[in-house]
């Protein structure tokens, strides 16, 4: 296993409201979808901040799983991925029972973590199919 260098931390922290962002497209949909009331404002803030709060903590793990001097590398990224998807279902999930959103399961924190597995592996065949 190759050892990769880990950007600073304050580089980590600034690019955790981007990639924050860069899910709504994907998981407010999903979420509107069962939780036809509650307007999509509200489903984006739920969402936006259960993917900061849960990428904050990664990140932070993983930066001081590195400065111990762990290798970084597929398997760590894996298991960064499952924790994500797990963390964040788990907190929307959460955050719209707090709102009165009660789903039979999967919940929708469950739903909303199939769907981010099934855009990016679209993306990984779109990008398997184009040239090299």
């Amino acid at each position: 296993m190759g050892h990769a260098a880990l950007p600073p931390f304050g580089d980590l922290l600034l690019a955790t409201i981007p990639a924050s962002a860069v899910l709504l497209p994907i998981t407010v949909p999903v979420m509107k979808l069962n939780a036809r009331n509650l307007p999509s404002l509200l489903l984006c803030k739920i969402s936006f901040w259960a993917a900061l709060r849960v990428l904050l903590i990664l990140w932070f793990q993983l930066y001081i799983y590195t400065l111990l001097g762990g290798p970084f590398g597929y398997p760590v990224a894996g298991y960064l991925t499952a924790g994500f998807l797990v963390g964040q279902g788990w907190i929307i999930t959460r955050d719209l029972k707090s709102y009165g959103v009660e789903v039979p399961p999967p919940g929708v924190g469950v739903r909303v973590a199939a769907a981010l597995c099934a855009a990016a592996f679209a993306l990984w065949l779109l990008g398997s199919a184009l040239p090299h």
